[in-house]
C-alpha cells in the first residue's frame, strides 16, 4: 500500500495579483495509490476550491479542461484545469459570482454562470464574456444554472425574495421557514444568445434544481424544495412552453425522502437517491424514465448525501455522510448494487462549498471536493 507520493506543489502568488487569463503551474499531488484506485489532490492552494454542482457538466472535452471554482482572489471565481498537465488558468475576475452553480456547455465550449443579477456566458477558447440576460427583480436564484450542451438553451429557478427570520450562518437554517411560507417561484428560461427569455411553471411552491434534458432541451426537470421528508412530491417535468406539467416518481407518502435528481447524458433517464419511509428507512439509489414514468430503485449498503451515475448506468458514486465520510463506488450487477470501492474523503458538510458533490468525468474519473485539510480542495479518483 502506497500513500502520499510526492508531486509538484505550487507556491501561489499573492491573492491580489491574480487576474483573469493568468496561468498557474500544476498544484497536484497523489494522496492515495491502492490496488483498485488512485486519488490525486488537484488543488492545494490555501483558499477554498470546489467542484461545480454535481448535476452540471464541468468538463469541456475539446479543451481537455475541468472547470472549478475557487476563492483564491478573495472572491469566488471560475478556473480551468488542464486534465493533461493539471496547469490552471483563471477564467473570470468578479466579486459577485456564484461559483459552484456554473455549468459547462461542452459543444459550444462555453461556461454559463450567475454574476450578480445577470446570467453570463464565457468562451473557454477566448475567455470573452457576454451577458445572456438580466435576472428578474424581486427574485433570488435558488439553485445552479442549467444549459443545453450546445449552449442554445439556458434556464434557472427563481424564488420570491421574501423576508426570513431564521437564517443564520448554519447551513439550511431557514429551510423550514421558507418551505412553510411557500414563496412564489418560477423557472426563467431563454436562448443562449439572449433571446426569448420567459417564465415557466409559476407556482406558490418553492421551486429549485431546474435541469434541461441534454438531448431534448424543450423538457425541464425541476423539484419542489424543502426537507425531503416534508415535501409531498419532489420531482416534476414541464415543457419550456409551460405545458405538460407532470410528476416523476410519484411519492406514496411525504415520509419517503428522495432528491438530488440529475439527468443521465441520454436525456431520458433521471437519477436520484433517498431513504424509504419509516419503519424501513433503507437508503437507495433510483433511476426513472421520463418517457413512461417507470423507475427502478436499488438499496445501498451505506447512506449517501449525493449520488451520481456514469453514462452507462453501470457505476454509481456517493459521498457518504458526516458519520461515514467516504466516496462509495457501487457496481450494478444482476439488478443489485455492490460496493466496488470506498475511499475515506474526510470532508464535512459544514457549509455548501465543502460538500463533496462527486461526479463522473466523461472518461470515467470521479471528481469531488474535500476540506479534509481545513480548506476545500478538488480531488480526482481514478479506478484501475
Amino acid at each position: 500500500m502506497k500513500r502520499f507520493l510526492c508531486a509538484t506543489l505550487l507556491i501561489a502568488p499573492a491573492l491580489a495579483l491574480a487576474t483573469k487569463g493568468e496561468r498557474f503551474a500544476a498544484e497536484s499531488r497523489i494522496v492515495a495509490d491502492e490496488d483498485g484506485y488512485t486519488v490525486t489532490q488537484l488543488t492545494t492552494h490555501p483558499a477554498d476550491d470546489a467542484v461545480l454542482y454535481f448535476t452540471n457538466a464541468a468538463v469541456s472535452p475539446a479543451d481537455e479542461m475541468l472547470v472549478f471554482t475557487s476563492r483564491r482572489t478573495g472572491y469566488w471565481n471560475l478556473y480551468g484545469l488542464d486534465l493533461r498537465s493539471h496547469g490552471i488558468v483563471q477564467l473570470t475576475d468578479s466579486k459577485r459570482l456564484s461559483g459552484t452553480g456554473a455549468v459547462v456547455a461542452p459543444v459550444s465550449r462555453e461556461v454559463f454562470y450567475k454574476d450578480g443579477r445577470q446570467i453570463k456566458a464565457l468562451s473557454l477558447q477566448t475567455l470573452e464574456e457576454r451577458v445572456v440576460t438580466d435576472l428578474l427583480p424581486g427574485f433570488i436564484v435558488s439553485a445552479a444554472v442549467t444549459a443545453s450542451p450546445d449552449g442554445k438553451v439556458v434556464a434557472v429557478s427563481q424564488v420570491e425574495d421574501i423576508p426570513v427570520s431564521t437564517r443564520t450562518d448554519v447551513i439550511y437554517s431557514d429551510m423550514d421557514e421558507r418551505f412553510e411560507k411557500r414563496p412564489f417561484s418560477q423557472i426563467y428560461t431563454g436562448n443562449g444568445d439572449g433571446s426569448d427569455w420567459h417564465t415557466v411553471a409559476g407556482q406558490k411552491k418553492w421551486i429549485s434544481h431546474v435541469l434541461l434534458s441534454p438531448t431534448a432541451p424543450h423538457t425541464l426537470l425541476y423539484c419542489h424544495e424543502g426537507h425531503w421528508a416534508r415535501v409531498e412530491q419532489r420531482m416534476w417535468l414541464i415543457g419550456r412552453d409551460d405545458r405538460g406539467n407532470r410528476l416523476l416518481r410519484e411519492e406514496e407518502t411525504p415520509a419517503l425522502s428522495i432528491g438530488h435528481e440529475y439527468f443521465f447524458p441520454d436525456g431520458v433517464h433521471v437519477g436520484y437517491h433517498g431513504n424509504y419511509a419509516p419503519p424501513d428507512r433503507r437508503p437507495f439509489i433510483g433511476v426513472a424514465d421520463i418517457r413512461d414514468g417507470s423507475y427502478r430503485e436499488y438499496p445501498t449498503p451505506t447512506g449517501n448525501t449525493h449520488t451520481q451515475a456514469n453514462a452507462a448506468g453501470t457505476l454509481f458514486v456517493g459521498d457518504g455522510n458526516a458519520r461515514a465520510p467516504s466516496i462509495n463506488v457501487y457496481a450494478l450487477r444482476e439488478g443489485r448494487l455492490e460496493t466496488r470501492l470506498q475511499y475515506r474523503h474526510d470532508g464535512s458538510w459544514a457549509k455548501q462549498d465543502w460538500h463533496p458533490h462527486p461526479s463522473f468525468l466523461p472518461d470515467g474519473g470521479i471528481v469531488f471536493t474535500s476540506n479534509r485539510g481545513g480548506d476545500g480542495n478538488v480531488y480526482l479518483l481514478r479506478m484501475k
